[in-house]
Formats: structure tokens, C-alpha cells, sequence
């Protein structure tokens, strides 16, 4: 059984039941792979819920449309509920908050610029992360609401700093959270009827926040002129803690509906989002939840690989997939690293650096052209896997995240082949032709493989390349 979690934060995957509910449910059996999908494709006016137990109960909220369909390959039935493809660029660059967090300064954003432009080419965004704005009911390094105003860590703001950014060939990024505000907020000021408190507390750096109600005129307004302001300087917005006000979902989607229309062409990623909301609001999402420089959940590169199993189908279909930032730098053992970053390589998505530039070791520095560009082939996932179809292979990836290895198995049925010829592709090591794929997963780690049909041929592709 695959369900889905409600925002991008909420883990989601195959269990054994889901009495809680779920916007969308997979039944698959793992012999025949017969599968029934259930699940609601919207949510503008209310939240459905599929309950599943001993027995299955659809729960309505605002008359969203349910959608139910059975087939040979539960892929094929994500794929189908998802809809059509989209074509959404992926973007490529470096975020400050793994290595700063909310301390970063002006700065340390200029620093990262001078290392991109020396060492790392192929990044081309800069996104600055939480931290830089104002002050609020004395917290030091940045409150709520205020998103038009930097504090004194960056003495020539918002606008000229992007400013220098994009003078050297790159983008700008920022991160905010418009939906949430403390009340000494100059619009919660002016507008306290707009303003409410969250069903479930929020909280940024141990200060409680309140909502921005989207419901309101002023509201709609304040985000529209929030966005539009903020784009003529940054063409990335990383739009934080969205689940926030959610819990109306109408008014949650008049809100975000005005910042999408006042940001224009700009990129907006969604991140603690509600994910069935979110549908044509965003250009990607986060799928799971922080990646730290450890493999262990929480915060650790396992809630990567959770999040992108649970929610490849939607990848460039809502939108493109972020896994979370690739920390080049990180104290991982070597299986974990190459798992790291092989999820974000097979992902196709974003890839977003979090590493201190100038202190990425060189090797681990040329291992990052291994899985770049981002692919842009339909990625699919099964218990522990995901995989995606090039013109020539199959690309498939096998996680353990568990403390010691483990043997897997899967038949190339499962690929939509008979037999092939199987490569692993870190090891460039050819591995025969096969009926049943049968390899030893290192304790949190991963196996890579190229998947070739036999009448191809083995193809090896480029040496040490993820897809290519």
C-alpha cells in the first residue's frame, strides 16, 4: 500500500495501512504488479481523504472530484493521476543555509558568488536563505512579515545585492515565508483583520508566528505587490512553511494564486507545501524534508531518499522535483555520500549546493559533473528504487537506508523488460545479462545500474557518467 503524505514535509511511501487518511492511495501487489490507485488530483476548495484500514473509506471536503483507476504497473497509474508533462527547467545553483543557516551575511552571498564564478561554472543561481530579514520582537537574526527589508547583516540590501549577483551572469534567489508574520509585521499593523493564528503552532527561530489570512482583499493585494516587488531584483522565490493558513484551503489558494500572478515569469519553488493545493502554483517543490550532513532520519539524507520515492510521480508532471540541497562537503562515510549524491543526480530536478564553496574537497567537486546536467527523462519509483528510461538504457538506482547491507531483487518485469545486459554504473563493472536483478546494497548506500534490452546490446555509456 503507497500513500502520500498532506505537505512536502509529511513523509510518504508504502505501509501497511494508512488509518489517518491520505490525498492519494496505491494498492500494488508486488508478484503481478496489479495496482489500484484512489485519489483526489485537486484540492481548491477542501482537503479528501482516502482512509485505509481493514476497510477503505473516502472522506469528501468541498466536493473535490475523486479519481480511481486500476492497471498492471502502479508507475503507470501515478503517471496517469498525475497528468501531462510539463516543461519546467530545473535550476542549478547554491542555497546559503546549510552552511550559514539564518547567521548568513551580505558577505558570505558575495563570497559564494566569487567561488562560483572560479571554481563551480556550472551553478547558475544564487538563492539567500533565511537570515536576511528584519528584525522582529528582538530576534537577532530574522523575524516575519517584513520580506521588503533586509537587517543591518546586509547594509546595502536586498536590491543591490541581486543586483551585484546577476551583474557577474547569474541568478538571484531569496527565501521567505509570505504567509507567515509576527504582529509587529508593518502589515499585520495595518491589517489585523487579515491577520489569525495558525489551527497548529508555527515557529521560526523560537518565536511563535501568526497567519496571513488569503482570504482577505488586503491580503491578495499585499502578496501580489509582496511578489512583484521582490521580482524585479530576484528571479527565484523559495517560498517557505506553506502548510501555514492551509488549513482553509480556498483562501490558502487565493493567496497563492496573487503571489504567483505578481512574481510573473519568475521560478517559485513551494516547500512545506500542501501538495495537492499547490498543483499550478509552482514551478517545483521540495518533496520530503531537510537533508543535514547525516544519513539518519531526521534531517539526514534518508528523508531524502523517503521523500523522492514517495513522490517521483510528480516530478516535471506539478512540477520539478527539489530532493533538497547536495552537500558536497558532508562528514559521510563514502556509501552514504555516493547515495547522497546519486539521489539527487537521478531525482532530475533541482540541484541546489549547500557547502561553504571554498572548502569543497577537489574530488568531490569533480564527482558533481558525474549527474549533471538534470536529466529530463519521467522518473519512476518502486519499494526502494527509482528509475527513469533514456533512449538507449534503463537507469535504476536501489537504496538501502537501513544500518547494515542487504541483498535486492527485482525482476526485469518490474522495468517493462525480459532480460538485459546490466552495468554498474560507479563501479564500471558489467554484471551479465539478466532475467532478475540481484545485487548486495551497502548499509546506507545505494547501487546504481545501467539496463540495457539484449537485443541492444551492453551499453556502458559515458565512463562514470549517472545517464549519459
Amino acid at each position: 500500500l503507497f500513500v502520500d503524505g498532506w505537505h512536502s514535509w509529511e513523509p510518504g511511501g508504502f505501509h501497511h495501512d494508512s488509518s489517518s487518511g491520505s490525498e492519494l492511495a496505491l494498492w500494488a501487489d508486488m508478484l503481478t504488479w496489479r495496482s489500484l490507485l484512489a485519489g483526489f488530483p485537486d484540492s481548491h476548495r477542501g482537503r479528501g481523504r482516502v482512509r485505509v484500514g481493514r476497510r477503505v473509506r473516502i472522506h469528501h471536503t468541498g466536493g473535490e472530484p475523486l479519481w480511481i483507476t486500476s492497471g498492471r504497473h502502479p508507475s503507470r497509474l501515478l503517471e496517469a493521476y498525475a497528468g501531462a508533462r510539463r516543461d519546467v527547467v530545473p535550476r542549478v545553483g547554491w542555497c546559503s543555509w546549510y552552511h550559514h543557516q539564518q547567521y548568513v551575511t551580505e558577505d558570505d552571498v558575495l563570497a559564494a558568488v566569487a567561488h562560483i564564478r572560479r571554481q563551480f561554472p556550472a551553478l547558475g543561481l544564487v538563492q539567500i536563505d533565511d537570515g536576511w530579514q528584519k528584525d522582529h520582537g528582538g530576534q537577532p537574526h530574522g523575524g516575519a512579515g517584513d520580506w521588503l527589508e533586509a537587517n543591518a547583516k546586509f547594509p546595502h540590501g536586498l536590491a543591490w545585492l541581486a543586483d551585484r549577483i546577476r551583474a557577474e551572469g547569474l541568478q538571484a534567489g531569496l527565501w521567505l515565508a509570505p504567509f507567515l508574520t509576527t504582529s509587529e509585521a508593518e502589515f499585520a499593523r495595518a491589517h489585523p483583520e487579515a491577520i489569525r493564528d495558525p489551527s497548529q503552532p508555527v515557529w521560526l527561530h523560537a518565536h511563535p508566528c501568526r497567519v496571513v489570512d488569503g482570504g482577505y482583499t488586503a491580503a491578495r493585494q499585499w502578496f501580489r505587490e509582496l511578489a512583484g516587488q521582490l521580482t524585479q531584483h530576484f528571479d527565484y522565490l523559495k517560498l517557505d512553511f506553506l502548510y501555514a493558513g492551509a488549513d482553509n484551503v480556498a483562501a490558502w489558494r487565493q493567496g497563492m494564486a496573487s503571489l504567483r500572478e505578481g512574481a510573473g515569469d519568475a521560478f517559485l519553488l513551494g516547500c512545506g507545501a500542501p501538495l495537492v493545493a499547490s498543483r499550478g502554483l509552482v514551478d517545483g517543490m521540495r518533496v520530503g524534508g531537510d537533508v543535514g550532513p547525516r544519513f539518519a532520519e531526521p534531517y539526514g539524507v534518508a528523508a531524502g531518499v523517503r521523500g523522492v520515492l514517495a513522490r517521483a510521480w510528480s516530478h516535471r508532471r506539478w512540477w520539478v522535483a527539489d530532493p533538497d540541497c547536495l552537500l558536497l562537503s558532508a562528514p559521510l562515510h563514502d556509501d552514504a555520500w555516493l547515495a547522497h549524491l546519486t539521489l539527487v543526480g537521478m531525482t532530475g530536478g533541482m540541484i541546489m549546493l549547500g557547502d561553504d564553496l571554498g572548502q569543497v574537497p577537489d574530488h568531490r567537486r569533480a564527482w558533481l559533473e558525474r549527474i549533471l546536467p538534470p536529466h529530463e527523462y519521467a522518473l519512476r519509483s518502486l519499494p526502494g528504487a527509482l528509475w527513469f528510461r533514456t533512449p538507449q538504457a534503463v537507469v535504476l538506482a536501489l537504496f538501502n537506508v537501513a544500518q547494515r547491507a542487504t541483498w535486492r531483487r527485482l525482476p526485469m518485469v518490474a522495468l517493462g523488460l525480459d532480460h538485459a545486459h546490466v552495468y554498474d554504473v560507479w563501479g564500471e563493472t558489467y554484471l551479465g545479462w539478466q532475467s532478475e536483478i540481484r545485487v548486495r546494497v551497502p548499509a546506507e548506500g545505494c547501487r546504481c545500474l545501467r539496463i540495457t534490452p539484449a537485443a541492444d546490446g551492453p551499453v556502458s555509456g559515458q565512463p562514470g557518467h549517472l545517464w549519459r
